[in-house]
């Protein structure tokens, strides 16, 4: 291992991935996003996340959300978490929510739905739905079809006043290859196993593409982008490269953190040259 990558992570063994360079910087915080109490009031420009599976895996961890909980319980604490991305986010900024339905039991639970209710109460506008159209996904069965697909929920605090910066995307859509002329609300994008890597501990990581579009249409260089269930750590790999800001919270710090210092130092120190001294 050389100085620069034993420097950094040292670093992040203090939860905190960089110092601000260039007025950028990248923190991850090992604990729950029930309370984010290290993000101050209206100072987040974008909310973007993924949260854990309803009754699906035992990460062995305290504390854990949607693991031998009721349908109930899961979206109670959900709610705590959405309200501190209420609190911490600008007025003109927007919440991205990537979730799908649940088959359980014989029965399909509508967890977007729920969502979408819980957050308008909380005080968020809904102002679309994409479709996460996936190349693989869960397989049909004897009495139900596959599912290969997944919703992308976009609210905002104020539905007059937002930042959206759709034209950001022509530089990174592949028009051609996705058959489009325009950007629609149906997003065709592989989910690629080594998209952090192959060991990580749970299927629920979503793709580095999905979370470039979202950073690029919703925010501006050195904005803050915060993702409240960080996993193994997409979202700060797509900040670090669009050149924004970004803070992470993650419960599993054991099966996560090697992930994130893997991915993160990586291309920090061996792309971005100028900071290899840090």
């Amino acid at each position: 291992m050389t100085k620069n990558v034993r420097g950094f992570v040292r670093k992040m063994q203090e939860q905190s991935l960089l110092n601000s360079v260039d007025g950028v910087s990248h923190k991850v915080h090992f604990k729950s996003s029930e309370k984010m109490k290290e993000v101050k009031k209206e100072s987040v420009q974008c909310v973007v996340t993924s949260p854990p599976y309803w009754d699906l895996k035992n990460y062995n961890v305290d504390g854990q959300i949607g693991y031998k909980e009721s349908y109930e319980e899961y979206h109670s604490r959900l709610k705590v978490v959405w309200k501190e991305c209420f609190r911490v986010l600008k007025k003109d900024g927007s919440f991205w929510i990537n979730v799908h339905s649940k088959k359980h039991n014989s029965e399909t639970y509508l967890i977007p739905l729920d969502i979408i209710r819980s957050l308008n109460k909380i005080g968020f506008f809904l102002k679309d739905i994409l479709i996460w159209h996936k190349s693989s996904g869960i397989p049909s069965g004897e009495k139900r079809f596959g599912q290969h697909f997944e919703y992308i929920l976009f609210f905002v605090k104020d539905k007059n006043n937002f930042k959206f910066r759709k034209e950001s995307l022509d530089s990174i859509i592949d028009y051609k290859i996705e058959n489009l002329t325009s950007i629609g609300d149906v997003w065709n994008i592989k989910k690629k196993a080594g998209n952090i890597g192959k060991d990580v501990p749970h299927p629920a990581t979503f793709p580095v593409e999905m979370i470039r579009r979202i950073i690029k249409v919703s925010t501006d260089k050195t904005d803050v982008v915060l993702d409240p269930f960080l996993g193994s750590g997409t979202t700060t790999l797509a900040a670090i490269e669009l050149h924004r800001s970004s803070v992470g919270y993650e419960l599993n710090e054991k099966d996560y953190k090697p992930l994130i210092e893997k991915v993160i130092s990586k291309k920090w120190i061996l792309e971005f040259q100028p900071f290899t001294s840090l």
